[in-house]
């Protein structure tokens, strides 16, 4: 009888960390069709390419289920500063006082998610050590290794973890023409094709690419230790941007959205 019922709580809980996960995979899907349209239109103005976008989103804000990006709108775990004049939120991180105690950082918070991903765009564009990223067009992969040699995050495998989501969830179809982009017209839809792959690689323009199964990133594995903190503006490594920024209805000035130069610091 214990054993019959040991093994029924056990099958219970496999039951329930099935559902869990699918459930996951649920909002990671939802996330991407939410935020793919800004992130496309991120491409096309600032030059970031969608894919990157959105996987350092999925990745910084697990999927838009931390607190920070819940509460604060914060999808990008970017930091206040001195030089920061909007809104903030206060959450326990790896700042400590002079006597070693841990003590509440400063997140800038948003009105919305999608000021988010503006901020995200211009704290790219406007910072020098991230100048030569935006000779790389669409290829993601260089992008990934670019931001952690730029000192984007402190994980040591950054790169890998944003291209293995951006394949996995093919997000690499969001920098395409969005004539390309699936979930049009079948009938008219294009190929989707990876940064560097011809025509005749592996398949050709009379059919579409077979589909295969979707491996799921280890998401859950992302730890606060491996985001990033955003220090002082320093005027030298910056590159000032005269122009406003339109993006859909969302519209970012200077100094509203400022865009410090960043210093990775291990999260403890």
């Amino acid at each position: 009888m214990l054993v019959k019922k040991t093994l029924l709580t056990a099958i219970s809980m496999c039951v329930m960390l099935i559902g869990l996960r699918a459930d996951n995979e649920i909002d990671k899907r939802l996330y991407i069709e939410k935020y793919k349209d800004i992130a496309m239109e991120h491409y096309k103005a600032m030059g970031i390419p969608a894919s990157i976008k959105l996987a350092q989103a999925l990745l910084e804000s697990r999927f838009g289920q931390s607190d920070l990006a819940k509460e604060a709108n914060n999808h990008f775990g970017i930091k206040c500063k001195s030089d920061w004049e909007g809104g903030s939120y206060m959450q326990e991180d790896d700042d400590f006082d002079e006597e070693g105690n841990l003590i509440k950082s400063c997140f800038r918070s948003y009105n919305t998610a999608e000021e988010s991903f503006i901020d995200h765009s211009v704290f790219l564009k406007s910072n020098r050590r991230y100048e030569e990223l935006f000779t790389y067009g669409n290829d993601y992969k260089k992008w990934a290794h670019g931001l952690q040699k730029a000192g984007y995050a402190t994980a040591p495998n950054y790169a890998e973890r944003l291209i293995q989501i951006i394949e996995d969830y093919e997000l690499y179809q969001y920098d395409q023409p969005m004539d390309m982009v699936a979930g049009g017209d079948p009938s008219k839809k294009k190929p989707v094709m990876k940064p560097g792959e011809t025509r005749n690689d592996s398949w050709s323009t009379s059919k579409m690419r077979k589909p295969h199964p979707v491996k799921k990133p280890n998401l859950d594995d992302w730890s606060d230790e491996d985001r990033f903190e955003a220090p002082q503006q320093n005027a030298l490594e910056s590159v000032p941007l005269n122009a406003t920024i339109a993006l859909g209805n969302a519209v970012a000035e200077e100094p509203m959205f400022s865009s410090p130069s960043i210093r990775p610091v291990r999260r403890r």
